[in-house]
């Protein structure tokens, strides 16, 4: 199916613009609900993602990825509305009908790190899935020596990963490998102040 879409709406080329972007995505996702203003973000995010540098188009590899993980929101989302309920995510649990790479543990991070406090019963979006989906099938993947953990070796090996972002490991590298003191922090925060800015 991502192939077909991507044959069909790419027509043969090597990239997929922002315009066959929406076209795959309605192919993969099977309905037409996502709004154009959610297609914009997900591109944006898959550009993101890629580590293509200047470049307004989404490789293969990238779009399988992100194709993937729509594919798999959409198999959850049985309702088919803006976000996946906590229910929802069990039930595709219990019926396993999503890959092995998540547990009941995972799912209960992923709410935990969605969760506000004004907003108690708040599901995932698909933009935040699609993030946690990519980070999970790559750590999930390095967790060799024991399932759902990695090692500082694998740790390692996924930051040379390079299907890992580059922006991420950018900003990995920026945090200090020392002790903060209120004065170290302080300084820390003035020197990215111009990224939190742009941001």
């Amino acid at each position: 199916l991502m192939a077909f879409s991507w044959r069909k709406c790419s027509i043969f080329a090597p990239y997929l613009e922002e315009t066959d972007f929406e076209c795959a995505l309605e192919i993969v996702a099977g309905y037409k609900t996502l709004s154009r203003t959610l297609v914009r973000k997900l591109f944006f995010l898959s550009l993101e993602l890629s580590n293509s540098n200047g470049n307004r188009a989404v490789d293969f590899l990238t779009y399988i990825n992100i194709a993937g993980s729509i594919k798999l929101y959409s198999k959850i989302n049985g309702k088919q509305d803006d976000d996946i309920t906590r229910n929802e995510f069990n039930s595709a649990l219990d019926g396993n009908t999503i890959p092995l790479r998540y547990n009941q543990q995972i799912i209960n991070q992923m709410f935990e790190l969605m969760q506000e406090a004004d907003k108690p019963n708040q599901g995932i979006d698909l933009q935040s899935f699609i993030f946690y989906d990519f980070f999970l099938k790559i750590f999930y993947k390095a967790g060799k020596t024991r399932p759902f953990f990695v090692n500082r070796n694998e740790f390692y090996n996924i930051l040379k990963n390079p299907l890992f972002p580059n922006q991420t490991l950018t900003e990995i590298y920026s945090i200090p490998q020392y002790e903060f003191t209120s004065d170290s922090y302080q300084m820390y925060q003035y020197y990215n102040i111009s990224r939190f800015n742009s941001e």
